[in-house]
């Protein structure tokens, strides 16, 4: 469906928000696309609808209802006449009117399954308010798609933003106070909520031209996919067992506790990393390179990843990709006695 907005086009005239079509056939690609597998038979929540875009391309896709937000009037009747006029059954979308904040606290939890926040969170300051609101609903996935500092430090950029522009913060006032989250800081966010959640890379979507989603190439606008843990019992109990069973040397009952975590809980980042170093013990250090890469994408501790898996491209003889972690390590943790051992022993 990289067709969409060629087959739907009144998604280009009803809204000025990133309305440049390389950026919105590419957001497509990566937000709807590459999540399709997510929307069959789910319910799903649409925060800061616009005018039905994602709506109508989740529906598409098997959703069995979408329920979209967003505050602006014309908005809302854009998004209703476009659903209807590509022939979508009124009982299958809802569009309220309203600020997020009061209808969130309106709906019930277990409502949906799936929550969509796209280009929402940098128009609020409010980042721990609102994912603390979402996670009250209960949903099985968060989709985030925002834009973000550039700051390595667990930060928010706060500035000013002008409230006349369709594409900003809405408010009473010529200005609202926003926030840019950086990476560790709404990943921190993300985690406290009890949202395990892996970033997109957006090199791997085979994107030819960059022109208009520089952002995203560059880092500085970011989309991820998040899934609920809901303290789970179970899993905490199963990562127990994991931790208990490596600290006992018994690798192999690790690795069946850690795939039974994962087996119900995939972004967990711990069960892969554990499962990792589990199968490093057990002389597979190229099925252990794996499990590193995965727990590195979900966002486990980045120095403990690079060091073991600097030494799991050691044992296969990618002498390259064990330099590039190792030395990454060494940034991270200059003093640790293991790094210097295969710094040495590789040489640098």
């Amino acid at each position: 469906m990289h067709d969409f907005f060629d087959r739907h086009p009144r998604f280009l005239d009803t809204s000025i928000s990133g309305a440049a079509r390389n950026r919105l056939d590419t957001k497509y690609i990566a937000l709807i696309e590459r999540n399709a597998h997510l929307f069959k038979g789910k319910r799903i929540l649409d925060l800061t609808s616009h005018d039905g875009r994602w709506s109508h391309a989740a529906l598409l896709h098997g959703a069995t209802h979408v329920t979209g937000i967003e505050g602006r009037k014309h908005l809302i009747e854009n998004a209703a006449e476009n659903l209807g006029a590509y022939g979508m059954p009124p009982d299958r979308y809802d569009f309220i009117q309203g600020d997020v904040f009061e209808e969130l606290r309106k709906l019930e939890p277990g409502q949906f399954d799936i929550v969509f926040c796209f280009g929402f969170l940098y128009h609020t300051a409010n980042h721990v308010q609102l994912i603390s609101a979402i996670e009250r609903l209960k949903p099985d996935h968060l989709l985030l798609e925002t834009t973000i500092s550039a700051s390595p430090d667990r930060i928010v950029e706060i500035m000013a933003e002008a409230t006349h522009h369709e594409f900003n913060a809405m408010g009473e006032r010529p200005f609202e106070v926003v926030g840019w989250p950086s990476r560790s800081a709404l990943s921190l966010m993300l985690d406290t909520a009890g949202f395990r959640h892996a970033y997109q890379n957006w090199h791997d979507h085979g994107i030819g031209d960059w022109s208009n989603i520089e952002d995203f190439r560059d880092g500085t606008r970011i989309s991820l996919v998040a899934r609920r843990m809901d303290g789970s019992a179970d899993a905490k109990a199963g990562l127990k067992n994991a931790s208990d069973a490596v600290a006992a040397g018994d690798f192999k009952t690790a690795i069946e506790h850690c795939d039974r975590v994962i087996a119900r809980y995939w972004f967990d980042p711990q069960a892969h990393y554990l499962r990792g170093f589990a199968l490093q013990a057990l002389g597979e250090p190229a099925q252990a390179i794996e499990a590193y890469d995965r727990a590195s994408a979900f966002g486990y501790a980045p120095f403990w990843v690079r060091y073991n898996r600097g030494a799991a491209h050691a044992s296969v003889g990618d002498r390259e990709a064990a330099i590039r972690d190792i030395a990454e390590a060494g940034r991270l943790d200059a003093s640790h006695e293991g790094v210097k051992t295969l710094k040495a022993a590789l040489g640098l």
